[in-house]
């Protein structure tokens, strides 16, 4: 999905890796059951069986609804070593992931 299709700030975040402000998106406190797709290109990211509370103020999850559908690479901007997630279709930024989450993975997307 090019820029025009985007509201400015999902073009900052998915195509320039920029953030959110803690607790100001659509899903951060939504508990609904169902499917996170990428809203660049619709593939299912995220399953809400998977969501859980973390504190920080972004939706969190202990893994995603398929591997193969995210991709996790070294971020080392900023002066820190971080795993950044992405969209594995479009390569839209997503994210962090870290070890900090609960079980099963330990993991926190």
């Amino acid at each position: 999905m090019g820029k025009m299709q985007l509201t400015p700030e999902q073009f900052a975040i998915t195509r320039r890796s920029a953030t959110e402000a803690a607790g100001s998106g659509t899903y951060a406190n939504d508990h609904a059951d169902g499917l996170y797709d990428c809203v660049c290109c619709d593939t299912v990211l995220f399953d809400s069986k998977t969501k859980f509370e973390s504190g920080p103020g972004w939706p969190s999850f202990w893994q995603p609804a398929a591997k193969e559908n995210v991709t996790v690479r070294r971020d080392l901007s900023f002066g820190m070593q971080r795993d950044e997630v992405r969209c594995a279709r479009c390569e839209a930024a997503l994210g962090h992931v870290f070890d900090d989450g609960p079980p099963p993975t330990h993991l926190c997307y």
